[in-house]
């Protein structure tokens, strides 16, 4: 038995190729606004779980560093969020502290009170070190916010179909 070839020609192939094309721009577009918009709501999340009692806000200093970049590519858009604040990893993910001595620097002592209520001054205390409970901020909105990321993306996907 022997092959039969059959010569189709598709009238209007290069249009459809050009659209095509064309979608695919759009597509990518529409996925990377989808990312930026993901990153910036997740960025928001976690600056407002940063601005709750549960840390205890002294200065802002650690939500004010939370932010996010843009990265990868045309085909894999991607975002970065984190802070380069030196103690946000204990409090992301918990942890002990080492021990180290606390001195007065700008006093002639330190003043703090015991257990027992009991006031005390001293130059020099050696601080045993703290364990810190686990209180994510960053990881924590990631997972709130995972199906509404991924509806932003497949929304943008659609949108941008002809």
């Amino acid at each position: 038995m022997s092959l039969v070839y059959l010569p189709i020609k598709v009238e209007g192939a290069d249009a459809v190729a050009s659209k095509l094309e064309l979608a695919s721009a759009q597509i990518k577009a529409a996925v990377a606004r989808a990312v930026a918009e993901s990153a910036a709501e997740v960025t928001r999340g976690a600056k407002a779980k940063l601005s709750d009692d549960v840390l205890r806000v002294k200065t802002g200093r650690l939500r004010r560093s939370v932010h996010f970049s843009l990265g990868g590519t045309s085909e894999a858009p991607s975002a970065t969020i984190g802070t380069n604040v030196e103690y946000a990893g204990i409090h992301e993910f918990g942890g002990q502290t080492k021990a180290h001595l606390i001195e007065a620097l700008n006093a002639k002592a330190l003043a703090f009170k015991t257990a027992t209520g009991e006031t005390v001054f001293a130059k020099i205390v050696h601080h045993p070190g703290s364990k810190m409970p686990e209180r994510s901020f960053l990881r924590s909105t990631l997972g709130e916010q995972e199906r509404s990321i991924k509806d932003r993306i497949d929304q943008a996907i659609r949108g941008a179909l002809p």
